[in-house]
């Protein structure tokens, strides 16, 4: 079987994000287990300097390795946050170019909104931002119209152009 390619870019998304997996939620526990055993196996004060070494240790761990915000597009499905979309089941793809928006419209009536707002950027000017913005919007846009007009032919496209964007 082939491997699944993902496109992997940030996006700030509304709503929650991916939920933490039990792997890391086991991993917090055994920690946690092992710093209250420590504690009492310790004399107090090489204890607690030990447990509060290990509590940071966890707390930058989370920090850092939470899942970040990001839509990720398959060769067959998109996921964002708690959203996924099977390209093949989107009937409506509606692209605004000047609201910097692309709505796709799924069978069971499921919506999902892509702004060109969400997509975070390093530049500090306001101008610089809105061009990063959209070229990262626009790349994004064109690589969703192209797996959906592959995977559902049917899908009705509104303000899409024969070459992929408006």
């Amino acid at each position: 079987m082939r491997q699944q390619r993902w496109a992997t870019f940030k996006y700030q998304y509304a709503g929650a994000g991916p939920s933490v997996g039990p792997l890391r939620r086991w991993s917090g526990s055994a920690l946690l287990l092992g710093a209250g055993l420590l504690f009492t196996q310790v004399d107090q004060w090489a204890g607690a300097v030990l447990v509060a070494l290990l509590l940071v240790a966890v707390g930058l761990g989370l920090l850092f390795l939470r899942p970040s915000k990001q839509i990720q597009l398959g060769q067959r499905f998109l996921v964002c946050g708690q959203a996924l979309i099977y390209y093949a089941n989107i009937t409506r793809l509606v692209l605004s170019e000047g609201q910097g928006r692309l709505t796709l419209q799924s069978v069971n009536g499921q919506t999902l909104v892509i702004e060109r707002t969400h997509f975070p950027t390093n530049a500090r000017k306001s101008e610089k931002i809105r061009i990063n913005q959209t070229a990262k919007f626009n790349r994004i846009a064109g690589k969703i119209i192209e797996r959906v007009r592959r995977a559902s032919p049917s899908a009705e496209l509104v303000g899409v152009t024969s070459s992929g964007a408006a």
